[in-house]
């Protein structure tokens, strides 16, 4: 049977190829699902591509639809989401509920993995996380000598929005490496690798040589 790909939270703009869920029924939404707190309709492991834009902001509990996508997503499954970036003033417009940064991904695929497993239903291993920053942005910064990953750790207003490629185990996970951080002028864009300055202190300790811990230090 062919593996299936799902937009959670699709809205009017499906992404074309994909079956349409969305708590709201509309053009487009193949089926309405209330993901907070019903099952996706998609059998085990039938799911091979996982896309979500501008919906989990909206939700206040994340639990069930994380579980689920795990449970419908087949072994290695591709899932990618995408936000506003918490530091940035589209994260805080009316409805939305849940402000999300890198520790959201981090800490259940990197940091505390053994944690989160049975919350998941699966090991989420985090690939990358791409930041939208618009060359307006990017030239601001260069004109005032202040590097991308800087402005990004301590100032707001950087990124329009954020996006995580993952990927959804079942079994035979690869060894865990960091993430790669990378920018584009749009979601869809080129992406380059976000450097200069290195990053420092706590960032860097995730970044680079990041090792899970205990469940007793969660």
């Amino acid at each position: 049977m062919e593996s299936l790909k799902v937009d959670i939270g699709c809205g009017y703009e499906k992404r074309p190829g994909f079956i349409g869920v969305d708590k709201v029924a509309a053009e487009g939404v193949d089926h309405v699902v209330d993901v907070e707190r019903e099952a996706l309709p998609f059998a085990d492991r039938t799911v091979d591509t996982i896309f979500s834009a501008h919906c989990f902001e909206h939700l206040a509990e994340h639990a069930l639809i994380f579980h689920e996508i795990s449970r419908v997503a087949v072994n290695g499954a591709r899932l990618e989401i995408w936000t506003p970036y918490a530091w940035t003033d589209e994260a805080f417009i009316y409805t939305h509920r849940t402000f999300f940064n890198e520790l959201h991904y981090l800490h259940p695929c990197c940091m505390f993995p053994e944690h989160w497993r049975p919350i998941l239903g699966a090991d989420w291993q985090l690939e990358e996380v791409q930041f939208v920053v618009t060359d307006e942005v990017l030239a601001d910064l260069r004109r005032n000598g202040i590097g991308l990953e800087f402005a990004l750790k301590y100032m707001k207003g950087v990124a329009v929005e954020f996006g995580v490629h993952l990927r959804v185990w079942h079994e035979d996970m690869p060894e865990r490496t960091p993430p790669r951080r990378t920018h584009s002028r749009t979601r869809d864009g080129i992406r380059l690798a976000v450097a200069s300055p290195a990053p420092t202190g706590r960032l860097a300790r995730l970044w680079n040589g990041l090792l899970p811990r205990s469940r007793a230090q969660v």
